[in-house]
Formats: C-alpha cells, structure tokens, sequence
C-alpha cells in the first residue's frame, strides 16, 4: 500500500534530435560527399531527422521533369485515346521511360 501514495516518476520528453545533431562535433560530417548515404547511415542516431531529410532530398530539385512528363502525357492523351485507364497510361509512361534510360531493349538492332 506505501507504493500507491508515492508520486510515479514523470515521463521524460524523447531528447531532441535537432539539438543533438547541432550539438555533435564530428569531422567525418565535412567530409561527406553523399547526404542521401548520410542520413541513411545515420537513420538510427537521428531516426526523425533522417525521415525529414530523407523526405526532402527525395524531391526533384527542379519542375523540368514533371512538366516534362506533363507534356507527353498531353501527347499521349488526345482526343482519340481519351478512354485510356490510369493504369495503362502509368504503364505506357514507365515502358517509355525504360526505354529512354536504355533498361529495356525491344527494338529491332
């Protein structure tokens, strides 16, 4: 009975990876060439940090290849194909691209 009149221990708040990171003095950090291969070396030191910069570094730095590929889905999609599914048009998009980046060979040599 004496342990239920004892104040139970108050829950630590997780540290804070910000400061922890802003706070390590590492010379390897200068001479990282890849921040990708960083934060996925260091995902379980800094676990919401690596999602965050994971995250970020995932987006295309420019808009050139998304309206590129809004313009030839415009090609693709006229007035004649307009009942095209969103699974064949995917699928049309990702064959193009394989072949483009020389994954696939189907052409004739």
């Amino acid at each position: 009975m004496g342990q239920l009149n004892k104040n139970p221990a108050e829950p630590q708040a997780p540290p804070d990876e910000m400061d922890e990171f802003q706070g390590t003095v590492d010379s390897s950090f200068t001479s990282q060439k890849d921040p990708v291969a960083f934060w996925v070396y260091n995902k379980l030191r800094w676990p919401r940090l690596a999602r965050m910069a994971l995250d970020i570094y995932g987006i295309p730095p420019t808009e050139a290849d998304n309206e590129r590929l809004y313009s030839r889905m415009g090609d693709m999609v006229i007035k004649k194909r307009n009942h095209l599914s969103a699974a064949i048009i995917r699928a049309i998009q990702c064959l193009r691209q394989w072949d483009e980046d020389e994954i696939i060979a189907w052409r004739p040599q």
